[in-house]
């Protein structure tokens, strides 16, 4: 299985290259914003260099978006989405293209099972969704346009993720977050191909 050779986040084309890791042992991964380069290293096994690029890709995202992530973070969220996406191929297709997929019922990560809802909320209101983690649901308003559908949904999933993985991620980085890895995804055909593995 071979990595993409190159991704687009928010617009940006990022070069990714496999390396010899001799200089940096203890990063298997990095990144370079402005030659706008990703390494990976070549040591690392086929899983572990999609969950790599995908850590690396959500670095980008953090520092583009001016969030302010910490590392252990990162790699919570993205164990988090690698799990949501790789686990449930019809959630990339539904996120990615909201026109051409319909909602699944159900989605699965980190080992557990979230229905996914779509019900009647107000849609003049902030709140497009919710997430209730004890009753493992995820909600968002019916109505939506399919490209907001897919955002609140993935939205909703890293409520989730957070806090199934122990973090504490305030409401506009969740949202801030949710709008660039829905980019990612869109941009990156072969990425989400991957992540689905084949």
């Amino acid at each position: 299985m071979n990595l993409p050779k190159e991704i687009k986040i928010m617009g940006s084309p990022f070069r990714v290259e496999v390396v010899a890791d001799t200089l940096h042992a203890e990063h298997a991964g990095s990144f370079d914003v402005e030659s706008q380069v990703i390494s990976i290293a070549d040591e690392a096994g086929p899983g572990f260099r999609i969950w790599l690029l995908l850590t690396q890709a959500i670095s980008i995202l953090d520092w583009l978006l001016e969030i302010g992530l910490e590392q252990p973070t990162i790699a919570g969220l993205t164990t988090g989405l690698k799990s949501l996406l790789s686990d449930n191929p019809e959630v990339l297709d539904f996120i990615a293209d909201g026109r051409t997929a319909p909602s699944p019922e159900a989605v699965y990560f980190l080992g557990l099972r979230f229905d996914l809802e779509a019900v009647a909320i107000n849609l003049e209101s902030d709140n497009l969704g919710t997430c209730t983690v004890m009753g493992q649901r995820l909600r968002m308003a019916k109505g939506l346009e399919p490209e907001m559908a897919g955002v609140v949904s993935l939205h909703e999933a890293l409520h989730a993720i957070s806090y199934l993985q122990g973090l504490d991620l305030e409401e506009g980085t969740v949202q801030r977050l949710a709008s660039g890895v829905r980019s990612l995804l869109v941009e990156n055909p072969q990425f989400v191909k991957l992540l689905k593995g084949g």
